[in-house]
């Protein structure tokens, strides 16, 4: 895909009329027979959630000719006009619609996000230098968003199946932490769907300024009565039962073990303001870190759930792990 392209992309982004900026990722729905409210990849109900226009950005090496969205918006009275498009070994690769709410670009291309460091073969290197462009393209968005007076919402929603929580992490250390949870958002539902799931404007959350409310990035005791709270607090227990106490116990026993877990452990941190310099593996600031980490966790927990347990009684307990399971999983109820 030629840079003129990505530059349309971007100064679509940068009009002030923009509100929001979807990125539907894997969004192919040749093989729909129906396109409905509750399957519509490419023009999602919940982008209705946030006034002003739309820039729409769909991405799959498979995009159906023409778009289901097409079809979406032709029967809303609001069709699409096709202003530009190429082709790229005479099969059609880049696409531009307009019509008065939205800015559709359609792009016939692969998109990852997820480096590959298991192999160093020249295929891997090319791979991961696309990896790098792709995020860069990401970032220049975040940045052209966030370079006007109202900032412009960011969804960018993966159908593909694979995890998102790594890269936003990623973008966590880039941008200012609670400007970027407050107007980027990747997966609407804080769940990790999947590729499909029944789309809903439950989705995504917002409060009564209409920045985004990212329960999966809070305290536990700030996100009660949220949907996700149940699953977030189960999901922190398993967390901390591995690989947070599990590293530290291990690593306390046998100097020479290496952390495993370690997107875990620096997801965590981020949630809890925890400076964990995962580059350096001198074993005592290893410990220092997990016990941090490891404290700031329990006192959420237990002031959470209410339970009369004590910190000092669970981090004794933490080394016989089978107890130490047990009595963390009846917290989860």
């Amino acid at each position: 895909m030629s840079q003129q392209n990505w530059s349309d992309i971007y100064d679509a982004a940068a009009q002030g009329s923009t509100a929001v900026v979807y990125l539907g990722i894997g969004s192919a729905m040749g093989s729909y027979n129906e396109l409905t409210s509750i399957n519509n990849q490419q023009s999602p109900c919940f982008l209705e959630k946030i006034p002003g226009k739309k820039v729409i950005i769909l991405i799959d090496p498979v995009l159906e000719m023409p778009l289901k969205t097409e079809e979406w918006y032709q029967n809303m009275g609001n069709p699409l006009v096709l202003v530009d498009s190429e082709t790229k070994d005479d099969k059609i690769y880049f696409r531009e619609y307009q019509n008065g709410s939205v800015t559709v670009f359609a792009i016939n291309d692969m998109f990852n996000f997820s480096h590959n460091n298991y192999h160093h073969d020249e295929e891997s290197e090319r791979y991961n230098r696309q990896v790098d462009d792709n995020i860069s393209k990401i970032v220049n968005l975040i940045e052209i968003c966030f370079g006007k007076p109202r900032r412009t919402k960011l969804i960018l929603q993966n159908y593909t199946g694979a995890s998102t929580v790594h890269f936003y992490n990623s973008l966590l250390s880039i941008f200012d932490k609670d400007d970027l949870l407050k107007n980027v958002i990747f997966d609407v539902t804080g769940q990790d769907p999947g590729c499909f799931w029944e789309i809903t404007d439950e989705y995504p959350i917002l409060d009564g300024s209409g920045n985004f409310v990212q329960s999966n990035y809070m305290l536990l005791q700030m996100m009660k009565g949220t949907p996700n709270f149940r699953q977030n607090l189960v999901r922190r227990i398993d967390y901390l039962v591995y690989p947070v106490t599990s590293n530290f116990v291990i690593l306390s026993k046998d100097p020479a073990f290496e952390l495993a877990g370690m997107d875990r452990i620096m997801n965590m941190c981020i949630i809890y303001s925890v400076e964990f310099n995962d580059f350096n593996k001198y074993r005592e600031y290893v410990l220092s870190k997990l016990m941090e980490l490891i404290r700031i966790m329990l006192t959420d927990i237990l002031n959470t759930t209410g339970s009369s347990l004590s910190i000092d009684f669970l981090l004794e307990l933490m080394f016989n792990r089978n107890e130490f399971i047990n009595t963390m999983a009846k917290l989860k109820n």
